[in-house]
């Protein structure tokens, strides 16, 4: 049995089946993804981080495919979305513009009792989503139960003025959400994101099905370069391919704009 240590600090048995599901999820086939497991399941030892585990199938898998190793590192992706939250914002909003929903991102609303500033506003039809986004630095930081009490009492506030026509109140993150916060979620109407929850409905999933990648996870972009990109408020890989200027003024090649942008392309064809 080999005992590994994830990124809150706890300890877990191993598992392959678990790494071959992740690596299935990102893509690759049944083959590929056994063969990838089989291979890290050999090189690890107890004691070993989760955070080292990912890195060697990360590595196997971008021999194989850059494409398929963008979409296994989606989540590290959105860590890289930082070092505050205002790039996740952005992010988020744009998963629900290709979604289809019209967006308003730091808006100020009036509750019943105070005033809220509100991180993303998406309205399709009847609906009026009103969202807080909360971005972490580090994987192992969970969206704890005070969280979400914290952010329930805000959304409540929010749709006891009738002025603001609120439908439903999410808590987006791109990290984990505790077992506590879950369960009190789904009891009280509290509408959870994060990377993997809901399974069926995840920031993953979303991401998949947009085919609207965070630049951060190309291997072909530097990771330096991410810094000037995001700056110039460019956070998914659509808008990248309209920025040929910038990455020539950053000092791209011609050659090296094809390669990111072939990769570009390449995992958007992934998920046709």
């Amino acid at each position: 049995m080999v005992l590994i240590k994830k990124n809150s600090g706890e300890k877990e048995q191993f598992s392959k089946d678990k790494l071959v599901y992740s690596l299935i999820y990102a893509g690759a086939s049944k083959d590929l993804a056994r063969k990838i497991a089989d291979e890290v399941y050999g090189k690890c030892f107890s004691g070993m981080s989760t955070r080292k585990i990912y890195s060697l199938a990360f590595a196997k898998l971008k021999k194989v495919s850059r494409s398929l190793a963008s979409q296994y590192s989606i989540r590290k992706a959105l860590l890289e979305l930082g070092p505050d939250g205002y790039h996740f914002e952005k992010f988020i909003a744009s998963l629900f513009e290709a979604k289809g929903y019209k967006v308003k991102t730091n808006q100020d609303k009036q509750g019943r009792c105070v005033r809220h500033e509100v991180d993303v506003i998406a309205t399709r039809a009847t609906e009026v989503n009103y969202c807080e986004c909360k971005f972490h630095n580090r994987s192992g930081i969970k969206n704890d139960l005070k969280v979400a009490l914290y952010v329930k009492a805000r959304g409540d506030d929010l749709k006891e003025n009738k002025e603001n026509n609120l439908t439903r109140f999410w808590l987006i993150s791109n990290t984990k959400f505790s077992k506590d916060a879950i369960q009190y979620s789904e009891c009280a109407g509290l509408k959870l994101l994060g990377p993997t929850y809901p399974r069926e409905s995840s920031l993953m999933y979303w991401i998949k099905e947009t085919r609207n990648h965070p630049i951060t996870s190309l291997t072909t972009l530097k990771k330096q370069d991410t810094k000037a990109v995001l700056k110039a408020g460019i956070v998914n890989i659509n808008e990248l391919l309209k920025s040929r200027a910038l990455l020539s003024k950053i000092g791209y090649t011609d050659q090296q704009i094809e390669k990111i942008f072939n990769e570009v392309k390449e995992l958007k064809r992934v998920h046709a």
